[in-house]
């Protein structure tokens, strides 16, 4: 079968590129070398990464129209696409030479530049050059046929009718892991996902967390918060989980270095745990003298506390006198404050009277200054007017006759005769 579909292939690549030319005829040999080149649809169940990525590289010039099937009934030549060699899948046929062929063969030959028939080289229309044969594909889809998955032990045989209904249930089938992937067959994608699939949730045995078991010792070396230890201090504990790690090192570990209880005592013991009990049974007597001479100590800054304390209750009386006292200081800043405002007060109504008078002090002065500089003005008319009569008494121009004193006035008017 693997020959005949190479067969076909090479034989279509060579029709599609000789349909220029009608005349011409087609060799059916064909060249070995190139059956490397076409795709093989019947892929092994135990078929490599490498395999798949090397036959995706490969070129694929066409594709196969017919059913790749296994048939258990015999398949005629005239149910037989002379393009792929397989079985017709729904099958057209011709309306100008009546040949059949599978559908996708026949689209494939309408895409060259002159579509032929492979047969007799006749014109093919691409619009009403042919018709979809019903009664011919269904006598095809009533043999039986093998399931594809054969090879991995699936037994099933039925019509071709009902075989891409099979495959969509057959156990044998792959199907890809929706977590990693993979391609599984169907009766072990189960366990796969169950047992063996690298990004399946698992439960973590020590915290109860769940992870990708992918991911097991990135959870276990970090994350994990329950995971067992091996003491860091080296001594013989071997499941720790990790967050007791610093209790077990601090309160437990014998390796870890200690100090003696009685350390505030003045013990300078300073050794591992486990030397510890070794040590308090041979410094009983150390021990208890040092307590005592601690418990004397005690006794003694229980003394100066006393006196620290009396002292402390003096300083409160006396704060508490400076407090009042403070109170008391500060009612009088404010009533001085007070008296302050008043008196600022005052000072500027004073200053402003100060002010009122001070311009009509300098007003009056200025008006006194105006009249001083007329007098002497008047002054310089009088002296001449002295000087003149002056002149005229010593001259002898005129007298002055003095009155007579008020006594003789009055006498001389008693004696005046009546008239």
């Amino acid at each position: 079968m693997d020959a005949r579909r190479r067969a076909a292939v090479f034989l279509l690549d060579r029709l599609l590129g000789e349909s220029g030319s009608d005349g011409e005829e087609f060799d059916d040999d064909f060249d070995p070398d190139f059956s490397d080149y076409y795709d093989d649809r019947s892929r092994s169940a135990s078929r490599t990464s490498s395999e798949e990525d090397e036959e995706e590289t490969r070129p694929m010039l066409t594709t196969f129209g017919g059913y790749d099937y296994e048939f258990v009934d015999k398949v005629s030549d005239s149910q037989t696409c002379p393009v792929c060699l397989l079985p017709m899948k729904d099958a057209v046929q011709t309306t100008e030479c009546g040949h059949r062929f599978c559908n996708d063969c026949l689209h494939g030959i309408l895409r060259s530049e002159n579509p032929v028939c492979p047969n007799d080289r006749q014109n093919i229309k691409a619009n009403g050059g042919f018709f979809s044969d019903k009664a011919w594909a269904r006598d095809i889809l009533c043999l039986r046929v093998k399931c594809k998955q054969i090879t991995r032990g699936c037994h099933w045989f039925g019509q071709l009718r009902h075989a891409e209904k099979h495959q969509g249930d057959c156990p044998y089938e792959e199907e890809q892991c929706s977590d990693c992937g993979d391609y599984i067959q169907r009766r072990h994608l189960n366990t796969h996902y169950n047992e063996e699939c690298p990004q399946r949730l698992v439960e973590c045995a020590f915290c109860h967390h769940n992870y990708r078991f992918a991911k097991k010792k990135l959870h276990e070396d970090n994350f994990c918060h329950r995971f067992p230890l091996v003491c860091t201090n080296n001594c013989g504990a071997l499941r720790i989980p990790r967050e007791e790690m610093k209790t077990h090192i601090s309160d437990h570990c014998p390796m870890t270095e200690v100090t003696c209880p009685y350390a505030n005592a003045g013990c300078p013991f300073k050794d591992k745990r486990a030397h510890l009990n070794r040590h308090m049974e041979s410094s009983v007597d150390n021990h208890l003298w040092l307590t005592w001479y601690s418990l004397v100590e005690t006794k003694q800054e229980l003394g100066n506390l006393k006196d620290l304390r009396q002292k402390y209750v003096k300083v409160q009386l006396v704060n508490a006198k400076l407090t009042q006292s403070s109170a008391e200081f500060r009612e009088e800043i404010r009533d001085l404050s007070v008296a302050v405002k008043r008196l600022e007060a005052q000072n500027a109504k004073q200053m402003k009277q100060i002010e009122d008078l001070t311009r009509k002090l300098e007003k009056s002065t200025s008006e006194e200054k105006m009249s001083v500089d007329r007098r002497p003005f008047a002054f310089a008319g009088k002296r001449e007017n002295a000087d003149m009569i002056n002149r005229q008494l010593n001259r002898g121009e005129i007298q002055i006759i003095c009155p007579p004193p008020p006594e003789k006035r009055k006498n001389s008017s008693d004696n005046k005769p009546l008239p």
